[in-house]
C-alpha cells in the first residue's frame, strides 16, 4: 500500500466497484486480504508495460496471474489486469489512480 496516494483524493476501481480515499482503500484491503493471512500468490505473466502521459505522469499496465488453496484443500488460479496511474510528487512517484479487472475470475 506504499506506493498509493495516502489521500481522500485516490480512486481505486475493482470489478466496477469505485473506492474513494486511501483509508477506504486500506480498509478494503485488509478485509480482502484476511488482515495478512491470506494465502493469495501473484506472478506476473508479462513485462509490466509503461506509457508516459504528461511530465510527471505515467500510466503502467501488468498482468497478473493469482493462485491460492481453497478451504477444501484444491488449487484456483485466475489471472487479473492491473492498471495505475501514477504522479511524481515531493515523496516520490505515488499511485492516484488505480483499475484492477479480473481476465477470468476465480473459481
Amino acid at each position: 500500500m506504499a506506493p498509493f496516494l495516502h489521500a481522500t483524493s485516490l480512486v481505486f476501481v475493482f470489478d466496477g466497484r469505485f473506492i474513494h480515499g486511501w483509508n477506504t482503500l486500506y480498509r478494503q484491503q485488509l478485509k480482502s486480504w484476511q488482515h495478512g493471512k491470506s494465502d493469495v500468490r501473484y506472478r506476473m505473466e508479462y513485462p509490466v508495460e509503461f506509457m508516459p502521459l504528461a511530465p510527471g505522469v505515467e500510466v503502467t499496465t501488468l498482468r497478473l496471474n493469482a493462485r491460492r488453496v481453497l478451504s477444501n484443500r484444491t488449487v484456483s488460479t485466475s489471472a487479473i489486469v492491473v492498471t495505475y496511474i501514477w504522479r511524481r510528487l515531493p515523496e516520490g512517484w505515488r499511485i492516484v489512480y488505480g483499475h484492477e479487472s479480473w481476465v477470468n475470475p476465480p473459481h
